[in-house]
């Protein structure tokens, strides 16, 4: 093979890989084509905008326009993913966007210092 021909065997074979390897999108299964894909995402798309309506009529959303539009995209993700645990960790991110964390519940009484020397004093044996 002459370096002319080697060259031109190599052009052809980096534009065939380079074909081949174009436009990979993350989050796209494997087994979906590129328009199967844009298809899953528009219907996504369509259940992430009920959804924000809901939680805007409920008042669930962020003051901060920027947290909205993160908490919309990972509505879309979740809406579009088909991975188990892109959907826990997608709910769970969600769940902590909208709801508030349940409070420790602490009962605290308060007791006078008199109460406390009764409470002492019953204790004491007079024997």
């Amino acid at each position: 093979m002459t370096p002319e021909e080697r060259s031109e065997y190599s052009r052809r074979l980096n534009a065939a890989n380079h074909a081949r390897t174009t436009r990979q999108i993350p989050g796209k299964p494997a087994r979906l084509t590129i328009p199967q894909w844009e298809e899953v995402l528009a219907v996504a798309r369509l259940d992430t905008k009920r959804i924000m309506q809901k939680m805007k009529d409920a008042g669930q959303l962020p003051d901060d326009p920027r947290a909205v539009e993160a908490l919309e995209k990972a509505v879309v993700t979740l809406r579009a993913s088909e991975s188990p645990k892109d959907v826990a960790a997608l709910g769970r991110l969600i769940l902590d966007f909208t709801k508030a964390k349940p409070a420790a519940k602490i009962d605290h009484t308060i007791r006078s210092h008199e109460d406390f020397l009764d409470e002492l004093a019953g204790e004491v044996d007079p024997a």
